[in-house]
């Protein structure tokens, strides 16, 4: 994306702005987010460690469902089940 100048006018991020030093049609740098994952407008961006951010992020932008119960969702995989249970409860009870 960065190679190609899609990044165009949008926050984002990735897995380490240097990589991109040579991409001629990459020029917002300034808008280059050092965070796991990042949503501006129609765009998620993530890093290679992110793919939980980045699912997070993605479901909430395209409304699969409201926010909580996407972010329970992710919990689950990012805590693991005994953490999770112990936090909300028993997600299959």
């Amino acid at each position: 994306m960065a190679r190609g100048g899609l990044l165009s006018q949008f926050k984002h991020t990735g897995n380490a702005q240097y990589l991109w030093n040579d991409f001629s049609r990459y020029v917002n740098r300034d808008d280059f987010i050092e965070q796991q994952a990042i949503r501006d407008r129609n765009l998620v961006t993530a890093n290679g460690t992110a793919p939980l951010e980045f699912a997070n992020l993605t479901l909430k932008m395209v409304g699969l469902a409201d926010d909580d119960s996407i972010n329970r969702t992710t919990d689950l995989y990012r805590m693991g089940y005994y953490a999770y249970s112990e936090k909300y409860g028993n997600p299959y009870a």
